[in-house]
C-alpha cells in the first residue's frame, strides 16, 4: 500500500519537482553571488555564479554520473 503523502520516484511529478527545487536552489546561489560580486568579492561571486550554473536543473550532476552520447 503506498502512502497518499510526498512523490515517489516513479511518480510523474517527482522530475518537475526535483527540477523546481534544484531550481530554486541555483537562483538563491546566483543572487548571493551577485552581491558578492557587488560588494567587491570578484573571485566568490565568480565562484558562486559557476556553482549556481552547475546546481541548476541542467547544469552538471554528480548523482547522474558520466553523461551519455
Amino acid at each position: 500500500m503506498r502512502a497518499a503523502v510526498g512523490l515517489e520516484h516513479g511518480d510523474p511529478g517527482y522530475e518537475r519537482g526535483m527540477a523546481l527545487i534544484l531550481w530554486l536552489i541555483a537562483v538563491v546561489i546566483a543572487i548571493v553571488g551577485v552581491v558578492q560580486l557587488l560588494q567587491g568579492q570578484i573571485l566568490l561571486g565568480i565562484i558562486l555564479l559557476i556553482v549556481a550554473c552547475a546546481v541548476g536543473p541542467g547544469g552538471w550532476s554528480i548523482f547522474r554520473g558520466r553523461a551519455h552520447a
